[in-house]
């Protein structure tokens, strides 16, 4: 589905997360583990990684003149 964004968990230290997904349709990577918060895993990385990835595409619209890229 070309329409997700695909998010993968990250450890504090930028490594993969033992328990994320992996594979080449990951998009992005956001803190999942070892962060203070109250739950790990694909709740809290998920919307962490789809909100930086929306931001991004709002910055390369702002900054491209035809659009994200």
């Amino acid at each position: 589905m070309a329409e997700a964004i695909t998010v993968a968990s990250s450890t504090t230290t930028d490594t993969r997360s033992g328990f994320t997904n992996v594979g080449p349709v990951v998009d992005i990577y956001a803190p999942g583990t070892d962060i203070v918060s109250a739950w790990y895993g694909a709740t809290a990385h998920g919307p962490n990684g789809a909100g930086k990835t929306t931001l991004l595409r709002i910055l390369a619209t702002a900054m491209h003149p035809t659009g994200a890229r």
